[in-house]
Parts: C-alpha cells; structure tokens; sequence
C-alpha cells in the first residue's frame, strides 16, 4: 500500500509540473488569439475591410491554435510515457 501512494504521490507531482508549465506556455498564446481575435471583429465591422488584413488575421490565429494544440498533445504524450516508466520501473522490484 505504501509503494502505491508513494508512486501516486511521485506521479501527482510530476504530472502538476508538465500541467503547469503547459499551462504557462500556452497562457500568452491563447492572450494573442483573443487578441488577434478582436481585431479580426473590429476589422469585420467597419465597411469594405482590406482582405489582405482579414487573412493575416485569420492566418495568424490558426498559427496560435496549432502552437496551442501542440503543446496540449506534447503535455498528453509526456505524462503518458511518465506514468508507463514508473509503472515499469516499479514492477521490476
């Protein structure tokens, strides 16, 4: 029973760590799309908007969306080989 809260204990704490520092990497990302965002509405409401603005725009939030997905699958795929590691790590003993 020790060996089991220990190693959740271990996991809790690494997966907070990734958690975290994907939420601190991704933080300013999704502040320049809500950013990037408004513009993009305040473009759209005055008459005859200049395309070419509307497609930088548009180009650079999906830009952010991607970064942010990215770093949302790289934080999944590192607690996942976490928790495979220490599994096999303790089932070795």
């Amino acid at each position: 029973m020790t060996e089991i809260l220990e190693r959740t204990k271990d996991e809790f704490s690494v997966g907070s760590r990734i958690l975290r520092d994907t939420i601190d990497a991704i933080r300013p990302l999704a502040e320049d799309v809500c950013e990037k965002q408004h513009a993009l509405t305040e473009l759209l409401r005055i008459s005859g908007p200049h395309p070419d603005a509307i497609d930088t725009l548009t180009l650079a939030i999906n830009e952010r969306h991607e970064q942010i997905d990215r770093l949302a699958r790289e934080a999944v795929k590192h607690l996942r080989k976490g928790l495979k590691l220490k599994g096999r790590g303790r089932s070795q003993r």
